[in-house]
């Protein structure tokens, strides 16, 4: 399977190997049987499981920002660095376009269904880890959809491990005004 992202509009299927994933999907379909449901909807109690492997982002209008409102234990250690209140656009992204991060969390805001992805770090010719993602659209009030709960789940191949993955790095210090834009 190569990297890829798309939109859903029913059941995951085979497309992914996560539990985890399909979990939070069922989850957030019995949440939004007409559109994407409220952010306030999401119960952290039954998806504790999952919380680890959550992240909520916040996003904007044009010009498309994406903003880190909470991001769980597991994608911390495994970016190897807290992006909670932090914005996409601050990440150094050396293994993944970032062009190609922002249109998925375009077209699920725009289209107001999940998309589910696939991407995977290659060093030296050699896979080492595969991580599948959902993104989920969410409101916070009316119709608009200015939210994203998202989960990542990783894969480890050729006897690798989080300590063998660089670290994500950032552009530019969390206080740095230019941040904050």
């Amino acid at each position: 399977m190569d990297s890829f992202f798309r939109l859903i509009d029913g059941e995951i299927g085979d497309a992914l190997r996560s539990v985890r994933i399909k979990s939070l999907y069922a989850y957030w379909r019995k949440l939004a049987p007409g559109g994407p449901p409220r952010r306030a909807d999401i119960d952290p109690l039954h998806i504790k499981p999952l919380l680890p492997y959550i992240l909520i982002a916040e996003m904007s209008d044009e010009p498309m920002r994406v903003r880190y409102r909470l991001v769980g234990t597991e994608v911390v250690r495994f970016t190897g660095m807290e992006l909670t209140g932090r914005y996409l656009d601050d990440i150094k992204m050396d293994d993944f376009n970032l062009g190609e991060l922002l249109r998925a969390y375009r077209l699920i805001r725009d289209s107001g269904q999940c998309g589910i992805g696939v991407a995977r770090f290659v060093m030296d010719g050699t896979p080492l880890l595969t991580t599948e993602y959902l993104m989920c659209p969410l409101r916070t009030d009316g119709d608009k959809i200015d939210k994203c709960i998202a989960i990542e789940d990783y894969f480890f191949s050729n006897g690798a491990h989080v300590e063998d993955l660089p670290p994500a790095q950032l552009l530019r210090p969390k206080n740095d005004p230019a941040g904050g834009r």
